[in-house]
């Protein structure tokens, strides 16, 4: 398994640090829990147990202060919610991260 350094900072494709427009760096782990505790359009029906394991691995990811793995589970969840939730550029730091052999 790969160990993920969600503390690092997003970075642009130009290898730059993205900022919030108050200026606050934007880190690997920041994408990742804003995607898992979002409340998506096509999932107003979404049980509490998919919820719940969702608060679960957000709260993994935001108190990680050293690398972590996943399981293949949570790669799975993650990459799903993160896809949902933002663009390319992001979809593709997180799936870099995550799941190196994704992107071959």
């Amino acid at each position: 398994m790969t160990k993920i350094l969600f503390p690092a900072p997003l970075l642009d494709l130009y290898g730059q640090k993205i900022t919030d427009e108050n200026g606050k760096e934007t880190t690997l782990a920041s994408c990742c829990v804003n995607a898992l505790t979002l409340n998506f359009a096509d999932e107003t029906n979404l049980g509490g147990d998919v919820k719940l394991k969702r608060f679960l691995l957000a709260e993994k990811i935001a108190d990680a202060t050293v690398a972590i793995e996943l399981t293949a589970d949570e790669t799975v969840m993650l990459k799903g919610v993160v896809a949902k939730a933002y663009g390319s550029l992001v979809v593709g730091r997180v799936y870099r991260a995550v799941d190196p052999a994704s992107m071959k």
